[in-house]
Order: C-alpha cells, then sequence, then structure tokens
C-alpha cells in the first residue's frame, strides 16, 4: 500500500513534555484485552473501540524488521503482527522506502500515514 509521510523525523526526543497527551490503558494498540475467566481459560476481549484516523501506534519492532528487505512485516509477530494485520500491511515483503529511509537506528521514528481502503 501506498503511504503519505511528513517531512518530519523525529529521533531520540527523550525529555520531551508528552505526559498530558498521553493515557495509559490496560489494553493493546488494537483495545484488545486478554482476561481470564474461572483461572484457567484464557478470552480475548474488545476492552476499546478500534483505532481510527487520529490513533498513532508507536511500533516496537527491532531495527532489522524495518530495515531489512527479507524481514519485513510478513514475518512479524506479537504487538507489531497486530498492528500490520491492522493496518493492512502483513503481507509486505518490506517497509515503505521513505520508512527505511528515515530508521537507520534504534531510538529513531518516521511518521507514516498507511492508506486505507477508499482513500
Amino acid at each position: 500500500r501506498q503511504g503519505r509521510d511528513s517531512q518530519h523525523t523525529h529521533k531520540h526526543m527523550s525529555g520531551a513534555p508528552i505526559s498530558g497527551l498521553l493515557k495509559v490503558v490496560p489494553y493493546s494498540v488494537l483495545g484488545q484485552q486478554l482476561v481470564r475467566k474461572d483461572g484457567k481459560n484464557r478470552v480475548v476481549e474488545h476492552s476499546a473501540g478500534r483505532p481510527d484516523a487520529d490513533t498513532v501506534f508507536c511500533d516496537p519492532a527491532r531495527l532489522c524488521f524495518i530495515q531489512d528487505k527479507d524481514t519485513g512485516p510478513r514475518h512479524a509477530g506479537g504487538a507489531s503482527g497486530e498492528i500490520y494485520r491492522f493496518l493492512g500491511i502483513n503481507n509486505e515483503d518490506a517497509f515503505e522506502e521513505p520508512v527505511r529511509d528515515a530508521v537507520k537506528e534504534e531510538g529513531c521514528a518516521k511518521y507514516h500515514a498507511y492508506l486505507q481502503e477508499g482513500e
């Protein structure tokens, strides 16, 4: 999928005052929460609505998944894999070039908006 990018790439923004913009919640980035019933059985419940156009993900992927064309979104698991499935890039072999060009080391970030169907 083709996406759109901002002109800004942010690197190592430690100390940036963002605490007032964050909300800590007991569910995943896609609104799911793992709960236990009867102390044994695990059940995933939807605790919040699905992400919308104003939602930004901070991807926990390791740098090798972003840079290496052989270990792109297609091979991701865990939280990253769920994010990529939601974005519709989970079958891609590599991230788009603007993302790979910007994220060259751990701690780097790149804003990239993935277009949804119909955009």
